[in-house]
């Protein structure tokens, strides 16, 4: 055997091969076998592709080679082998390390989070990955041809066109190395949409590469936060505007509680007074469902019978529903107690019944509201996941409009779900009766079909208490003579409060400012047996007042007065020492029962 230098980084010299050392003893014993299937190979004129194995060096180190040979022909016979032997070391490292580089894109690119395709300068889509997939439901085969996916993605032609055209102009405005994300709507294979945000980039070859994010969550996110936000600004509002809205009324209903009690009974006056007074009351109302929806007002539960209300929300609705509306009532006369917040009965009744207006806007129709005792059986209740065995009052809003799909029902109550058109409704309405329901113990059930109309079913349970007493104006309050120093910034609730106070048998002595207020009670402290005093005022507000008072003389009872305070609530003044708390707008008896509260309790 003739060596060459080819053997030197073997290690070898000529003299190992001189000892009987052969070429196959160059290799891996496992690699043996075929290099010898080789050589006969080639020996016999067959051409040989397998070249690679696995070469020893004389310290026993193994590393990678190529083998190529050739016959030696002699008198047309091949009489041996010429070859080349190449170290693929380096080359090896070479293939291993971006074998690694492909396993880590690959790895990148399958597990992240965010959808990759890659689209050919034809148009046709390449490669997708798993979290594409699974964003639209599209498999690669769906999607192959760009064009006729855009179709499916965007089926609206003129959305479909702003979405092509902006896409293209960006790729072709786009520098080397340089993305512009854009965010489109887009519907999914199962019907679904989402808001999606498209990164586009070309690559060198031509080739597009883009990257896609799911922001619907996010998008609704930021929507509810705007909302929330509106809300706050809302109850801002209402705030401000039920505090100057409950001063009107207190002096509406005040100079009228006055006048009462200066007519003779028999007088036709007074029932003209009297619906005066029941509309001041109705104007109350709205101020505490401004002030509810506001989330600023602490809701009461009080038993109450539902009937009333029912039959002044029908009132509302016959005035705003449009005429092609038919409104039918079917009210049992049972007792129908509950223990409930009236604003928000209130509420759920006008909700349920907007909604199903709505569904009836175009072709008019029925609805249909019901009120009735029932008792639930273990049955019944195991069909519906709220509602429990037992004694319940059921309100009931149905419709003949077009009814609600299965798929519509089972997402109904969720908040800023709505198949309104955008700018028609917030999605927020049955979320709300859904939220108030469930927070009264009770339970809302729905009955539709598609073009049959729909059924709501309102469970509020029923108690045997007794409906709490509303006290009319003509009754006769609490009295007395004691010192009251009563503090409004309002000049009209002054008047209308020293009045009011004096009838009562009181001796009053007013004042228009806090800090005035606080200066005469530093200087006569023991002057008032009790102080009366607004919550929202300039300079220095009620609350603070009373502190600065209390800090003079810790036994003076105080009365604060306010219709609406973020401030400061009914428990909240109590444990400051306060030791009454009359919501605004003011009545004779709300007052005449706090002084005397407030009086007798020390």
């Amino acid at each position: 055997m003739n060596v060459t230098n080819a053997f030197d980084f073997l290690g070898y010299t000529e003299k190992d091969f001189d000892k009987g050392l052969n070429a196959l003893q160059l290799l891996i014993p496992g690699d043996r076998d075929r290099a010898s299937e080789n050589i006969q190979k080639i020996l016999s004129g067959e051409r040989v592709d397998d070249t690679e194995f696995t070469a020893l060096r004389k310290d026993g180190s193994a590393f990678a080679i190529a083998v190529h040979a050739n016959p030696i022909v002699h008198e047309d016979r091949a009489t041996g082998l010429r070859g080349i032997i190449i170290d693929l070391t380096e080359h090896k490292r070479a293939e291993e390390d971006l074998h690694r580089e492909r396993e880590k894109f690959r790895l990148l690119v399958e597990k992240s989070p965010l959808g990759v395709c890659l689209i050919g300068k034809d148009g046709y889509y390449n490669y997708i990955n798993p979290r594409f997939i699974e964003m639209f439901g599209y498999t690669l085969k769906d999607i192959h041809k760009g064009r006729e996916w855009f179709k499916k993605a965007f089926p609206d032609p003129e959305y479909r066109k702003q979405v092509i055209s902006a896409w293209i102009r960006d790729l072709a405005d786009l520098k080397d190395d340089e993305s512009r994300p854009r965010t489109f709507n887009v519907r999914c294979k199962d019907g679904t949409e989402k808001v999606i945000c498209f990164l586009p980039a070309t690559m060198a070859s031509g080739d597009q590469f883009m990257l896609t994010q799911d922001i619907t969550e996010q998008t609704r996110l930021e929507i509810q936060l705007r909302q929330a936000q509106k809300m706050e600004a809302i109850g801002t509002l209402a705030g401000g505007i039920a505090h100057d809205f409950n001063n009107i009324l207190s002096a509406i209903m005040g100079y009228t509680e006055l006048s009462m009690l200066e007519i003779p009974d028999q007088s036709f006056i007074v029932d003209n007074l009297n619906e005066i007074l029941k509309a001041s009351h109705r104007a109350k109302d709205m101020v505490r469902q401004i002030l509810a929806f506001s989330r600023q007002d602490k809701q009461e539960r009080i038993p109450i019978q539902l009937i009333p209300i029912v039959k002044e929300a029908l009132k509302m609705l016959r005035g705003s529903l449009p005429t092609t509306i038919e409104i039918s009532q079917h009210i049992d006369n049972g007792k129908g107690i509950v223990e409930a917040d009236v604003t928000q009965i209130h509420q759920v009744l006008m909700n349920l019944s907007t909604n199903a207006a709505h569904t009836m806007r175009e072709k008019g129709g029925i609805l249909d509201i019901s009120l009735t005792d029932v008792d639930v059986t273990v049955g019944e209740a195991a069909r519906h996941a709220d509602l429990r065995q037992g004694p319940y009052v059921r309100l009931t809003v149905s419709d003949t409009g077009e009814g609600i799909a299965k798929e519509v029902m089972e997402r109904i109550f969720e908040p800023y779900f709505t198949t309104k058109e955008k700018g028609v409704g917030t999605g927020m309405g049955l979320a709300v009766v859904h939220g108030i329901v469930k927070d009264h113990r009770g339970a809302i059930t729905l009955e539709s079909k598609p073009g049959k109309g729909s059924t709501f079913n309102v469970y509020i349970p029923r108690i045997e208490k007794g409906v709490t007493p509303e006290h009319e104006a003509t009754e006769i309050f609490p009295t007395g003579r004691e010192r009251i120093l009563f503090v409004d910034d309002e000049q009209v609730l002054v008047e209308i409060g020293k009045q009011m106070l004096e009838r009562l048998g009181y001796e009053v002595t007013t004042r228009t400012s806090s800090i005035e207020a606080l200066e005469l009670f530093r200087v006569k402290p023991y002057q008032f047996d009790l102080v009366i005093t607004d919550m929202t005022m300039p300079n220095m507000t009620g609350d603070k007042l009373a502190k600065e008072i209390m800090g003079i003389r810790a036994d003076i009872p105080i009365v604060l007065c306010t219709g609406y305070s973020e401030r400061i609530g009914r428990e909240s003044a109590e444990k400051m020492g306060i030791r009454g708390f009359v919501m605004k707008p003011l009545s004779m008896n709300g007052l005449a029962n706090a002084i005397r509260n407030g009086i007798d309790k020390g």
